[in-house]
């Protein structure tokens, strides 16, 4: 029996029988040549720009780490909100501002943010304005100023407070004398404050009986004055009625 040939050189075919439906000798039938082989003969599947499973996917809309970072903007701007100073609350609006536009997360902490210190604002500017209304109006043995009409307040019988009032309108009291005392003057000042004023009141080349009220108060910041402290004296009526319009 004759060996079947059709190698080169007429060498034994290895596989013994020619290759079917005319594949190339020496080539396994039913795999393109140079296409690597996968499960059940069938090619790998390609997904996610590798081969392999669908894990390797990347996610629409940015990282995972961007809604913790935002949230904790947010956070960082709620605390801030409760510091009552005009910097550390524009910081806080800025923050809460971001976290809003950014829409990653934390939508409601930015809110209460905003919320707090817009509130937190409010309190501060009134109580600074507050201040300033009444640096303006409080009138003290220090600041006082002859000719000065005012308002008092003596629910307590050792302090009295004065605000500026307008003197085209009726007023409680005028200040009519204001200076500091001397030693001279301390030794009167217990048993008779209102002599001082009347002195003190002459010596301006003023007539007591031309003042306006009926009745004389000397205030300082001292219920026991010293030598060189500053005092004022007050004229108004005894029974309480305001003086009149000048």
């Amino acid at each position: 029996m004759s060996t079947p040939t059709g190698g080169p050189g007429d060498q034994p075919n290895p596989y013994g029988q020619p290759s079917p439906y005319g594949q190339p000798s020496g080539q396994p039938s039913g795999q393109p040549s140079g296409q690597p082989s996968g499960p059940y003969g069938a090619p790998p599947t390609q997904t996610g720009g590798g081969y392999g499973g669908g894990y390797g996917a990347s996610y629409p809309g940015g990282t995972s780490g961007e809604q913790p970072q935002s949230k904790g903007m947010a956070i960082a701007a709620l605390v801030l909100a409760f510091i009552p100073c005009g910097l550390t609350n524009l910081v806080s609006l800025v923050l809460a501002i971001v976290v809003l536009v950014k829409k990653k997360g934390g939508k409601g902490l930015a809110i209460a943010a905003i919320i707090v210190d817009i509130i937190v604002m409010g309190v501060v500017a009134a109580l600074v304005a507050g201040g300033f209304w009444l640096f303006g109006n409080v009138v003290t043995v220090d600041n006082a100023e002859v000719g000065q009409c005012v308002s008092t307040d003596t629910s307590d019988s050792d302090e009295v407070a004065l605000l500026k009032q307008d003197c085209s309108e009726p007023h409680d009291a005028e200040v009519v004398v204001t200076g500091k005392l001397t030693a001279a003057e301390i030794t009167v000042y217990s048993t008779d404050p209102g002599k001082i004023c009347s002195d003190r009141y002459a010596e301006a080349g003023k007539d007591v009986n031309d003042v306006a009220g009926d009745t004389v108060q000397l205030l300082t910041m001292d219920l026991s004055p010293e030598a060189g402290d500053a005092f004022l004296c007050l004229v108004e009526n005894a029974d309480g009625s305001k003086l009149d319009a000048k």
